[in-house]
């Protein structure tokens, strides 16, 4: 009996260690597996994101002297940020200039769309000698439109001197559709100059957000508002 009972605990011991163990395992050691696992998940993601931004600004500090002129020439016609403020200072500037007085700004932003730009080398192309037959086509940048729809009554001096000043803007501003007709007046008038014009105007205006990831320091807009106008997207 002695011995049958010395057997016994002798593996009730056993069988406690193991279920000790067991434990141990899983409420220590399998904890701090998972723990160390998952750091291990995290490092190795962030550094992906450190590569990933590393070679970004790689791409940036590779970008020739030449390009970064050429893209500051584009930023300046088409901007990375839509910056209605600064459209609307355009338009008050179109008027001052013209003595005109546009109606009704109607300003939506479009979809995304492709145009040319006037950079005559890819980053590709400066990259890989072999590639520079290729080095006189122009690139396309994704931008997207915005739309313009506003109209006034002028002359056609200050609707000709209207179109002149909007040439020398930085930002580009093409137009869209244009319509004229004359106001009413008398039906029979001998070199009358100052006739006026009704003109409706939509123009067109652009943005590219890809230029973000090719300039480091933003594009600043310094702005107040003119006098007598209401930024209505402030």
């Amino acid at each position: 009996m002695g011995v049958i009972r010395h057997k016994k605990m002798l593996c009730y011991v056993i069988v406690v260690f193991v279920l000790l163990l067991v434990a141990g395992y899983a409420y220590l050691i399998q904890p701090i597996g998972l723990r160390t696992l998952e750091t291990e998940r995290s490092l190795a993601n962030k550094q992906k994101l450190a590569a990933a931004l590393q070679s970004q600004m790689g791409k940036v500090a590779e970008t020739p002297d030449s390009d970064r002129v050429k893209l500051e020439v584009v930023r300046r016609q088409i901007p990375e940020q839509p910056f209605m403020e600064t459209i609307v200072r355009d338009l008050r500037r179109l008027e001052v200039v013209s003595g005109t007085q546009l109606k009704q700004y109607n300003i939506e932003v479009g979809t995304t769309g492709l145009v040319d730009t006037s950079i005559q080398k890819t980053k590709a192309a400066v990259k890989d000698k072999s590639a520079e037959d290729k080095t006189n086509e122009k690139p396309h940048l994704n931008v997207t439109p915005i739309q313009i729809e506003t109209s006034f009554i002028g002359t056609y001096n200050q609707i000709y001197q209207l179109f002149a000043e909007m040439e020398s803007l930085d930002r580009l501003i093409q137009v869209d559709k244009m319509s004229f007709h004359l106001k009413q007046g008398p039906l029979v008038q001998i070199n009358a100059p100052g006739q006026l014009i009704i003109c409706n105007l939509t123009l067109a205006a652009y943005y590219s957000p890809a230029l973000q990831a090719l300039l480091k320091k933003p594009n600043d807009i310094d702005y107040t508002n003119s006098s007598g106008r209401t930024n209505p997207f402030n």
